[in-house]
């Protein structure tokens, strides 16, 4: 077969990142990388001093390049995932990891249309952890950049208040039903994954309203979400001043 040559731009990062984006898009499924993913790195590596050189490539150097991209990103990751020793009573920022604890949740879009600005209707029900469920609905959906608000109701929690001297949460546990009196979140890109941030505030039976980060939650016996979903990627980069991952407009 001709070594046919594909137009494609090589990302080389100054942390061992590389990455080969054909504008046939069809070859992003065979790499099993997203466009936000695409997105993510070609902005790191503009940001970061890394090189960015177009080219066209063959169809052998094209999937040489690709195989070493996917390997250097797998390894960041892996890097990326390594537990983060923090004191006892708190939680340091990570990724959620677990998409499989909210098997009643159920969506629908309700307005717009799918890949451009668009409204879905999401609703967890008993027992479903609200982060996981988030999470995964926004996976499937390939969402890159969103906004959303809640009500329903939980039947435990763990909140968290950011300690800027320990860079972590510290752990506010809530261990009976509560209602949600408000729900906040919203959705970017975090090393070329979706990243879903929350915050909440829900009222137990004495009436004394506790919240803050939400680090998990279970649903009982449910939790109605509206959320508006933009087709523009939101990108958050580590800030080091809290090791946090916040949202640069520009990138």
């Amino acid at each position: 077969m001709k070594d046919e040559l594909i137009p494609s731009v090589l990302v080389v990062g100054p942390s061992a990142e590389s990455i080969v984006f054909s504008h046939r898009l069809l070859y992003l499924r065979h790499l099993r990388l997203t466009l936000a993913e695409v997105v993510a790195a070609l902005t790191r590596c503009s940001h970061r001093g890394g090189i960015v050189a177009t080219h066209p490539l063959s169809r052998r150097q094209w999937l040489g390049y690709s195989a070493l991209g996917c390997g250097c990103m797998l390894g960041a990751r892996a890097a990326s995932a390594q537990a983060v020793s923090v004191p006892p009573g708190y939680t340091p920022s990570q990724p959620v990891t677990d998409l499989t604890k909210a098997p009643g949740l159920q969506a629908k879009l309700i307005g717009g249309v799918e890949g451009q600005v668009g409204s879905y209707a999401v609703i967890l029900g008993k027992g479903d952890e609200i982060m996981s469920g988030m999470t995964a609905f926004a996976e499937r959906e390939r969402l890159v950049a969103a906004h959303f608000t809640a009500i329903g109701a939980i039947e435990s929690g763990l909140f968290g208040w950011f300690d800027k001297n320990v860079k972590a949460y510290r752990n506010l546990p809530l261990n009976e039903q509560a209602e949600i009196a408000s729900l906040v979140g919203d959705i970017g890109i975090v090393n070329g994954k979706l990243a879903v941030h929350i915050h909440a505030v829900a009222v137990p039976s004495d009436g004394i309203a506790r919240g803050g980060h939400v680090l998990n939650a279970t649903v009982w016996p449910t939790l109605e979400v509206f959320l508006t979903a933009y087709p523009t990627p939101l990108v958050k980069e580590l800030d080091p001043a809290t090791d946090l991952e916040l949202f640069e407009p520009e990138a």
